[in-house]
């Protein structure tokens, strides 16, 4: 039930129980009116905790905060450079010259994962897979 409902009913029979009980008698008006204005007083208090109760209802939910970008983040790498070698050891390469064309940031690539390979009997330079990822770099998941 709605909290002016509750409150309106307890105004209504608060009031039928001071009118009712009155005594006929005529006694000091100023003793009737503090009475309805001490019951009148209090049913506003009451209306008002009623209230307050129920607006806890309605405020907004708090929120986790999202978690922001890292402006230093290191964008994925194309997926579409990746290549597998010949040999004994094959082994996943994304080659030096598809990533010039495809990722701005190829000269911020560890030196350490720098590799050659050979692809159709030609030798080439590359980076290999398994150490980028070690080094924090992530695959486009799409081309």
């Amino acid at each position: 039930m709605s909290a002016r409902f509750i409150t309106g009913v307890l105004i209504i029979a608060s009031t039928i129980t001071m009118l009712s009980t009155a005594q006929v008698q005529a006694r000091d008006r100023s003793k009737e009116i503090g009475t309805i204005l001490g019951a009148a007083a209090t049913l506003f208090i009451i209306g008002k905790i009623i209230e307050d109760a129920n607006d806890d209802r309605r405020r907004p939910q708090t929120h986790r905060p999202q978690p922001q970008p890292d402006r230093w983040a290191k964008p994925p790498l194309p997926r579409h450079c990746i290549r597998w070698t010949e040999g004994r050891n094959e082994r996943r390469v994304m080659g030096k010259g598809c990533l010039k064309r495809n990722y701005g940031a190829v000269h911020s690539l560890p030196q350490q994962c720098r590799t050659k390979f050979r692809v159709n009997g030609n030798q080439r330079r590359g980076y290999n897979v398994r150490c980028l990822r070690n080094n924090g770099y992530q695959i486009a998941r799409r081309n």
